[in-house]
Formats: C-alpha cells, structure tokens, sequence
C-alpha cells in the first residue's frame, strides 16, 4: 500500500515530483544506472522520465528507511544476478 500511495503523492504535489527528482540526480551514475537496470528487470518503460522517477521514489520509499539500503544491495541485487544477463559488472559496483 506505501508503494501505492506515494505514487498518489507524486502526482498530486508538484514539489515532491521535484524533490523525488533532485535526489535521483543527487545519485551517483552507477546507482542512477542500477535504479534504471532493476526498473527494466521489473518491466517499465525507463526512458520515460515521469515514471522512472515516480517508481523509484516508489520503490525507495516502499519499506522502512532502515531496510532500504538491505532490500536493494542484498536482497534485489542477489535476485538481479541470477536473471539480468550483462549486469555483472553494474552490479558488483554497486553492491
């Protein structure tokens, strides 16, 4: 439901959208580049700037602040490996 409802917030507040936009910039290439790549594996369209940037506030924000650093390096990244052929690289940076 979190996942849900901060996408109702994106939408309805343009200082939010702008805000969710300034820290995707505020990452570095490589995590800019992960954001994109684990969008991708989970089907979106991420050369759509509206919605990469609305799902990864989305995603970030889905789980308590504590767990998110866990959620992608461990658990997402683990999953990513088995299935996205040529992340290897990108994925070892990152994690």
């Amino acid at each position: 439901l979190a996942h849900e409802l901060t996408h109702a917030i994106f939408y309805t507040h343009a200082e939010y959208r702008r805000a969710s936009e300034l820290v995707f910039q505020g990452l570095s290439q490589d995590e800019q580049e992960f954001f994109k790549l684990f969008l991708e594996w989970k089907d979106y369209e991420v050369l759509d700037r509206y919605l990469l940037i609305n799902e990864f506030q989305s995603y970030v924000l889905q789980q308590p602040e504590e767990r998110v650093e866990s959620y992608f390096r461990t658990y997402t990244i683990r999953q990513m490996r088995a299935e996205v052929r040529g992340s290897a690289d990108l994925l070892t940076r990152i994690s």
